[in-house]
């Protein structure tokens, strides 16, 4: 264990190394591996709490601010997402100055704020300058190595990797949601369900994780023969659909499901659209019956009357303070806390176990006005991949299918685990291949006819 220990070490150092000197390509790879291997509850200073993954996006703006202002500030103009972005700080600053915060208040909402959303900026601001192949080779392959993780955890049923890393840095929590921080032994079965986690908190956080690269990489099917070696591109997505089944998260299987459905269906002419959806409605009723049994039993995760507990029980806590909500944290600590383990997240009272929807604690927490500023963050970025469809049809594809079925997968089983904060990366990875690609069109019809320079608009202000 001393030797993974080290392992972790040396990781870690090497991606602030990438950080600090490193080119774009390393940047953003360091950016997206740090988030998703270093477990939740480790720490490199526990107060005031500074992680791994918080501590490289503060050295990558730093650096940006600080070297290299001039092109920083263009870049950020530059990101599409800015107004739901501000929408998002906005809400969570209203919040806490209607429940009267103070200072540290303040302070909290800036950095949750800035630790949840504006890694997607840094993501967005090195994936619009690397050279989208090359990127995606180091990213298949670390997702091969993920998926062979997943798949030695099931049949060694110990998690190697996890405890490597939790073991190497102190922890902030003593304990968390299935006992000792840093737990290594898997989860084991729930009814038909195997439930694994990898590096993450929980098997559904790591669902929402496997289903986003899965659905990341489904873009490059059509296209691989030519650009993206279609036997590595299949090879990728069989191994996180192996490892999206041992991770037990049922959300995360329909959500991969749904996204090859919506996929493959967009390739076909209007006519067999048409023949397509009608046959998936009739499969649909079909297998409601069996969808609502399965949810009605709770085999390790949520049930159908459980969800219906949960929503009385935010609707009642809502109505005191709708249109603002009761403030940052409400739920984890007056509701989702026991008593006397106010600092473990994700506790459940018996009156709800846990509130598995997105919807019930963005109500409780930040109210209409935070609902309404989550639907303008998620809703500008579909859009923005969606005014872009005709032009850049693969790209477009990646990010509507990546931001559309994260709302769906957040409102069915809710955030744990920073799951948000993983996914958002490879969306603003998806939106800085993009605007490369748009820049890209515009200078090569700038050369063709130098009047259009003055045309085109910009990408930002989309």
């Amino acid at each position: 264990m001393i030797i993974l220990s080290l392992f972790a070490y040396i990781l870690f150092f090497t991606l602030v190394a990438f950080i600090l000197k490193g080119t774009r390509d390393q940047q953003l790879f360091a950016l997206i591996l740090v988030n998703i291997l270093f477990y939740i509850n480790v720490a490199l200073i526990a107060k005031p709490e500074l992680t791994p993954f918080q501590l490289l996006p503060y050295l990558f703006f730093a650096k940006e601010i600080f070297l290299n202002f001039g092109e920083f500030k263009k870049s950020f103009l530059q990101f599409p997402v800015k107004f739901g972005l501000l929408t998002i700080f906005a809400a969570y600053f209203l919040t806490t100055y209607a429940n009267g915060g103070g200072g540290h208040d303040y302070y909290e909402v800036f950095r949750y704020c800035f630790d949840k959303y504006l890694p997607m900026v840094a993501v967005f601001i090195c994936a619009k300058e690397v050279e989208e192949q090359k990127m995606l080779r180091t990213l298949f392959l670390f997702m091969l190595i993920y998926s062979g993780f997943g798949v030695f955890e099931y049949l060694l049923n110990h998690n190697y990797i996890r405890e490597a890393i939790a073991t190497a840095f102190p922890s902030t929590k003593a304990l968390d949601m299935f006992g000792p921080a840093g737990i290594t032994h898997g989860l084991g079965a729930s009814g038909w369900r195997t439930r694994i986690s990898i590096t993450t908190k929980h098997p559904t956080a790591l669902g929402t994780l496997l289903s986003t690269m899965f659905l990341f990489t489904l873009a490059y099917y059509k296209n691989s023969k030519d650009d993206f070696q279609f036997h590595r591109v299949k090879f990728v997505l069989g191994s996180l659909f192996l490892v999206i089944l041992l991770s037990g998260s049922r959300t995360a299987l329909g959500c991969a499901l749904l996204g090859c459905l919506i996929f493959f269906t967009d390739a076909l002419s209007f006519r067999k659209k048409l023949f397509a959806i009608i046959l998936y409605g009739i499969l649909a009723i079909t297998m409601s019956t069996y969808a609502i049994q399965s949810f009605a039993a709770k085999e390790g995760g949520s049930s159908l009357e459980l969800r219906q507990q949960q929503l009385l029980f935010t609707l009642v806590e809502f109505s005191n303070k709708p249109l603002f909500g009761h403030g940052l944290y409400y739920t984890n600590h007056s509701i989702l806390a026991n008593a006397g383990d106010k600092g473990n997240m994700y506790y459940s009272k018996e009156e709800t176990e846990g509130l598995e929807s997105i919807v019930f604690y963005t109500l409780l927490d930040i109210g209409l006005f935070g609902a309404f500023a989550l639907i303008v963050f998620y809703g500008e970025t579909f859009l923005v991949f969606f005014f872009h469809r005709k032009e850049h049809p693969r790209i477009a594809m990646q990010g509507m299918l990546t931001t559309f079925l994260l709302a769906v997968f957040l409102t069915l089983s809710g955030e744990i685990g920073r799951n948000t904060e993983m996914s958002l990366l490879f969306i603003g990875t998806s939106l800085g291949f993009l605007h490369k690609k748009i820049e890209e069109a515009q200078a090569e019809s700038t050369e063709e006819d130098p009047s259009l320079l003055e045309q085109s608009g910009d990408f930002e202000n989309e």
